[in-house]
């Protein structure tokens, strides 16, 4: 079935921040405007590691503010 999934973070100047696992891309900052929910990036990992398709995750938390 499944064997170890791979994965990637990348942080960037440019504030782009990307994840990707077995070599397809599963969030970017970018398109979502904040940093992945630690349930939807677990669940991403357990799909590849049992050798299950990747989804994008679309959801993200808001980005912070700082006054």
């Amino acid at each position: 079935r499944g064997g170890p999934a791979q994965g990637w973070a990348l942080l960037v100047p440019s504030g782009a921040f990307e994840i990707e696992i077995n070599g397809q891309l599963v969030f970017s900052k970018l398109e979502n405007g904040g940093f992945p929910y630690e349930k939807d990036l677990i669940e991403a990992i357990r799909r590849a590691r049992n050798g299950e398709p990747l989804e994008k995750i679309t959801n993200s938390r808001p980005p912070c503010v700082i006054l």
